[in-house]
């Protein structure tokens, strides 16, 4: 479709339309954090909310919090993103914040998006739960325990590695793997190893 046929009437709809159909939050804000628009999700969530505060809505709180994006917009004149933990409901949101400049060059309205990332963090939680619960078993065990990706990197070793060869740890790096490894083994070992990556 070539929107320079369209009229205003008609662009304004299509852009309705769409900030309509998106499935996130959508709201745009003055600079002094009152909401002027906002999309269908907002008004079924949180009913007509024109006039009135964002913070006051959405945070209940009488003023912008701390990692406010808008506050940031509003001193950078750029896109600000930001994670925010909605205490009230348990959920986690990405906001994103983007300047609407004015032909002087003026920030005048700021386009408001806030998606739902409840799930993602809570896997990332769950994960880091989990590496967390690794890193203590192989620590406490007495084997040597070492993990390396296909590519040679290595991703993790235990304390005793360092116990059992001597090598001092300040001194590898992440590709160091041969030296934990006996010269007369090293052969050997570099022919299974492209073996079991293949």
């Amino acid at each position: 479709m070539k929107t320079n046929n369209l009229g205003d009437k008609e662009k304004q709809k299509i852009l309705e339309e769409v900030f309509n159909q998106m499935d996130i939050y959508g709201m745009i804000l003055d600079d002094k954090n009152t909401v002027i628009m906002t999309n269908k999700k907002v008004d079924d969530d949180f009913g007509n909310i024109i006039g009135k505060k964002c913070y006051e809505i959405v945070h209940q709180t009488n003023c912008p919090i701390e990692n406010c994006p808008l506050k940031k917009t509003l001193e950078t004149k750029k896109i600000t993103t930001e994670e925010i933990f909605e205490s009230r409901i348990g959920k986690f949101f990405e906001v994103i914040s983007a300047p609407l400049m004015d032909e002087n060059g003026e920030l005048f309205v700021s386009f408001h998006m806030a998606k739902d990332i409840t799930k993602r963090k809570l896997a990332e939680q769950k994960l880091q739960q989990s590496e967390a619960q690794f890193r203590i078993l192989t620590e406490a065990m007495p084997q040597i325990a070492w993990t390396v990706d296909k590519n040679g990197i290595i991703d993790f070793y235990n304390k005793q590695i360092y116990d059992f060869s001597g090598v001092d740890k300040n001194k590898t790096g992440k590709t160091d793997w041969a030296l934990f490894i006996h010269p007369r083994d090293i052969n050997e070992f570099n022919a299974k190893w492209s073996e079991a990556v293949k």
